[in-house]
């Protein structure tokens, strides 16, 4: 019964009933026909030039590069979510990843740092692993924002990423 679907609930017949199961998060997604698709971030090989892997099925698409040192990472909105982009990339960051379900873990990114990428339901999650006192004390990252996209920082630890009427679509 995906008619009856929203961003957090999935109906079903049950037995002559119809039976919706509320979430606490996006459990859907409308696809390029408006349709709402369940959500799937696994990471599946990118046919994307210089990318290694993209979430499977979402309203938005994320690539993780084959190299950080290569190319950003590129996270692009589709269009019933008003479209827009951004890459970003961690300076001075190199070497291929490891996909693991949504996540692509660069081992030995930085001097006694693994960073982790996972694709979520509300955007892309960055983890910095510290393996010793000797790691970064200060991470430096490079922005490219699409037309009429911004980016506002929320806080130490997150970045949203804001169309031009103000609204928050992505973190």
């Amino acid at each position: 019964m995906k008619g009856k679907w929203t961003r957090h609930a999935r109906t079903y017949a049950d037995g002559g009933k119809n039976v919706t199961v509320v979430y606490d998060g996006p459990v859907n997604y409308r696809d390029s026909s408006g349709e709402w698709q369940p959500i799937d971030d696994t990471l599946v090989p990118s046919g994307e030039p210089g990318y290694a892997y993209e979430n499977k099925a979402d309203g938005y698409t994320v690539r993780f590069p084959a190299d950080l040192s290569n190319d950003p990472i590129r996270l692009q909105l589709d269009g019933q979510m008003g479209g827009g982009s951004i890459g970003f990339s961690l300076r001075g960051a190199h070497g291929p990843g490891r996909a693991h379900g949504a996540s692509d873990t660069f081992a030995g990114a930085l001097p006694h740092t693994d960073v982790s990428y996972t694709a979520t339901a509300l955007g892309a999650r960055e983890l910095l692993t510290l393996d010793s006192p000797a790691a970064p004390q200060s991470f430096r990252y490079d922005l490219a924002l699409g037309h009429g996209v911004k980016a506002e920082q929320l806080g130490p630890r997150a970045v949203a990423l804001l169309k031009a009427d103000g609204r928050s679509r992505s973190s």
